[in-house]
């Protein structure tokens, strides 16, 4: 027998217990899908951790039948429902089911869950990159923070809800402070407001002006694309007015007042797709102060993001084994607690870089060289790379 070095989360001998699955589609009348999901109690799945080869997939005396479930789920191909759902079936449910009937969930809040998921563990890898990049980390971080927050129900007594960031309740409020006496007499001396601002420190001169034309969303002086974005007028409200919130959050509010300010406002992020902007963003503009902020926030949120979905973890002490283990309550939270664990200083996930994979692979953070998940896929891409050579040069 195998013999692991497994972290307990569930009882006193595995990480955790489930069961496999199955699943149904049906459209809806309004033309949404739903999924249908009730368990298949005739093989329990055992789970367990360990620290080389993640989360697993084991046999009741601990031996691994499938390594690296995280790296499985990141490497679903985007937009590909059977492959998912024949995931779960096979390796279980992101939460309990109950025994005794199906429950109806909804099928884009499932998926957005599991993007969720994606994002989380990819920004915590690009973060352990030696070169950064800034591109997709800015992607990934604004996808956490700006996306609509998800409940699941799972029968009758239970839910679970996605990340809430304090960024959202704040441009969610109501109220949008313009102006007070004291502004109306400093805009009048120098056009400007002298804001306390740690990106580019010690102070940025906000044009009084253009200040007003965004808050007011009726532009006369300035006026470029997105000035009228009820986000973006809020963030710029926030910026000056916001000096009591915590440090992390007002680095937040800074950087999203700036990048937007500078380089273009951002009308939607979406996991697929990408940021979409108003017009044509000045990319140019995203200087070096910004990019180091960048970095300070994306790690802000990820920590977040993780904490939040490892804090029903819990430790447990083994009668049996005399030793300390954890209690998980659900593979979701199994995945992130192999996220927590995973060190992005020493091994990071990185994805194929053959264009037909989609696999994302542990690989150390020093091997820079490495950049496919095999050997056959990187005999596949040096095939395609060759015949594009032949073609081109007749």
């Amino acid at each position: 027998m195998e013999q692991e070095n497994f972290y307990s989360l569930g009882n006193e001998n595995f990480a955790l217990t489930g069961y496999q699955c199955r699943f149904g589609v049906q459209t809806n009348d309004d033309g949404t899908s739903s999924l249908t999901v009730g368990i298949d109690a005739s093989e329990q799945l055992h789970y367990a951790f360990n620290s080389e080869k993640g989360l697993c997939l084991t046999t009741p005396f601990g031996s691994v039948r499938t390594p690296d479930l995280l790296g499985k789920v990141a490497s679903f191909p985007d937009n590909d429902a059977k492959k998912t759902l024949t995931f779960f079936e096979e390796n279980g449910f992101l939460f309990p089911l109950p025994h005794d009937k199906d429950i109806i969930l909804d099928l884009k809040s499932f998926v957005d869950i599991l993007y969720r998921i994606k994002a989380t563990m990819l920004l915590q890898s690009l973060l352990g990159e030696i070169d950064s990049d800034y591109e997709k980390i800015l992607h990934l971080t604004l996808y956490l923070l700006f996306s609509d927050r998800v409940t699941l129900s799972i029968g009758d007594k239970a839910s679970y809800t996605t990340c809430n960031y304090r960024i959202n309740d704040l441009l969610n409020d109501t109220v949008l402070t313009v102006v007070n006496s004291d502004d109306s007499e400093e805009a009048a001396q120098k056009n400007s407001y002298t804001v306390t601002d740690s990106i580019y420190p010690p102070s940025f001169e906000l044009n009084a002006e253009e200040y007003g034309d965004i808050v007011s969303a009726e532009p006369f002086t300035y006026n470029y694309p997105g000035i009228k974005d009820n986000r973006y007028r809020k963030l710029t409200s926030l910026y000056k007015n916001s000096h009591t919130e915590l440090r992390n959050n007002r680095l937040i509010i800074e950087f999203l007042f700036h990048y937007m300010n500078t380089v273009g406002v951002i009308e939607k992020v979406d996991y697929i797709n990408g940021i979409r902007y108003y017009g044509e963003p000045a990319i140019d503009n995203f200087d070096e102060n910004l990019k180091k902020a960048l970095l300070n926030v994306a790690r802000i949120v990820l920590a977040l993001e993780i904490n939040y979905n490892v804090g029903k973890m819990r430790p447990y002490y083994s009668p049996v084994q005399l030793e300390g283990t954890w209690k998980a309550p659900s593979l979701l939270t199994a995945l992130y607690f192999s996220i927590f664990y995973r060190n992005p200083g020493v091994k990071i996930y990185r994805k194929c870089a053959n264009p037909s994979c989609h696999n994302y692979f542990l690989v150390s953070v020093t091997n820079e060289r490495k950049r496919y998940c095999c050997g056959e896929c990187r005999n596949a891409n040096n095939q395609r790379t060759h015949r594009l050579k032949v073609k081109k040069s007749r």
